[in-house]
């Protein structure tokens, strides 16, 4: 038995072959299955007709970094909604760690009013531990 099972879904699963349909099982958080599963039941059934499944998307190009969204919201609920499972920062020019000199913090200030800002982390492992 699943735990989950998406059902009757139009797959898109990355690889770049056709989409098909199909109907995809998961155990404890790991898709399992990926297949016919109509004699299958599971605690929780999603009917996927007419809808797509995919991977998460990823996201290069958000600014959830430099627009200070990450900590403003940092569930980033409007990029789940669109699918993405996964941001790419630091990108454009600016990035908000590490801070290594002077010249990254001004790069800074053209999306943040540094203001309201309280930095407490200098490098990589530690702005990844606030966020």
């Amino acid at each position: 038995m699943y735990d989950i099972i998406i059902k009757n879904g139009t797959i898109i699963d990355g690889s770049g072959q056709p989409m098909f349909r199909a109907d995809v099982g998961i155990q404890e958080g790991i898709i399992t299955h990926v297949g016919d599963l109509q004699n299958e039941h599971a605690e929780t059934e999603i009917d996927a007709t007419k809808k797509y499944v995919t991977p998460g998307f990823i996201d290069v190009n958000n600014h959830s970094d430099t627009y200070w969204r990450i900590f403003l919201d940092p569930v980033l609920e409007s990029l789940l909604y669109q699918g993405v499972t996964t941001i790419i920062g630091g990108n454009c020019g600016s990035s908000l760690a590490p801070l290594a000199n002077r010249e990254v913090m001004k790069s800074i200030q053209k999306w943040a009013d540094m203001k309201k800002v309280s930095f407490n982390w200098l490098s990589m492992k530690e702005f990844l531990e606030e966020v």
